[in-house]
């Protein structure tokens, strides 16, 4: 008969994985609290990018308080598995898009992504006791989960790119189109077909629209070798550049500066006309008028 000894929990690393718990439960309502006002204020009316924002939230704060209550390392371990994948979609978003949304790196983003990393380890570490692997490898799972997270979180920030779209380059200069909108008629678009919009706050080339309002608002963006812009005859407005913030060019129209929506999922929508966020309200622009724009378009 084989008699297995049991070891007693060392009382330092019991006493860490009880502190554990109220930690990652307050890591779960930060990140949960992040994405609800992100919600709420900023991507909500992305098509499934809100709602999972929402879902997001509900669930860690679901967990957070269960966790509170129960004390239970799979609750735990739901929690980690969820910041996890938050923190992949955040990192897919952000290199190659996600359900045609082209997430921004802003500070706010670091930020969440930091206290999901963070979350991640504690959770882990709380979860440790469930996990059926041998008694080293549950100790050193924390730092294992940190390492690979931080691992895949570092070079995607390093090598994502800035805000925007850089628009090709043409005769000198990048192209900006004319499309045809049944409801709003000829509006400008990128050389994609995406239709581009005003803030009616940004005057004269006054940049607003920074930080986590560029994750909504790409800029339309061109090389810093560009010094002209390139449209077609229809555009009775001028068509001109502004420097923002970090030293690249943006193009104005009528000395607004012009941003396609995220919530654009395909070419030639309008879903961000009319929407009031970040301190103005956002306007398409029509490609007739020789005036600035930031008023609205009349459906015809």
């Amino acid at each position: 008969m084989t008699v297995t000894e049991h070891r007693p929990e060392n009382p330092a690393t019991s006493r860490a994985r009880i502190l554990a718990y109220p930690l990652g439960a307050a890591l779960l309502v930060a990140t949960g609290s992040i994405h609800l006002v992100l919600a709420l204020t900023t991507y909500g009316g992305i098509p499934t990018i809100g709602t999972l924002f929402l879902g997001q939230a509900a669930t860690s704060l679901g967990l957070a308080v269960a966790l509170l209550a129960l004390r239970r390392p799979l609750i735990a371990a739901a929690g980690a598995l969820l910041l996890l994948a938050t923190l992949g979609g955040y990192l897919l978003a952000l290199l190659v898009g996600l359900f045609g949304f082209r997430e921004v790196l802003t500070g706010a983003g670091v930020a969440a992504a930091v206290v999901e990393i963070a979350g991640a380890t504690v959770l882990t570490a709380a979860a440790a006791p469930a996990l059926r692997i041998p008694a080293g490898t549950r100790r050193a799972a924390p730092a294992v989960v940190a390492a690979l997270a931080l691992g895949a979180t570092v070079p995607s920030l390093a090598t994502s790119g800035g805000p925007g779209g850089v628009a090709r380059a043409a005769g000198g200069g990048p192209v900006v189109e004319v499309v045809h909108l049944p409801r709003f008629g000829a509006v400008l678009a990128d050389h994609r077909g995406y239709t581009l919009y005003v803030l009616s706050i940004e005057t004269g080339g006054r940049i607003v629209c920074r930080g986590g309002c560029l994750s909504i608002w790409p800029p339309l963006l061109v090389p810093g070798s560009v010094r002209r812009v390139v449209a077609p005859h229809e555009v009775g407005g001028h068509l001109g550049l502004v420097a923002r913030p970090g030293g690249v060019e943006q193009v104005t129209d009528n000395g607004y500066p012009l941003y396609t929506y995220a919530g654009d999922g395909q070419p030639r929508q309008a879903a961000g006309e009319g929407i009031d966020s970040f301190g103005g309200v956002w306007y398409l622009v029509s490609a007739s008028a020789s005036s600035p724009r930031a008023t609205p378009l009349r459906q015809r």
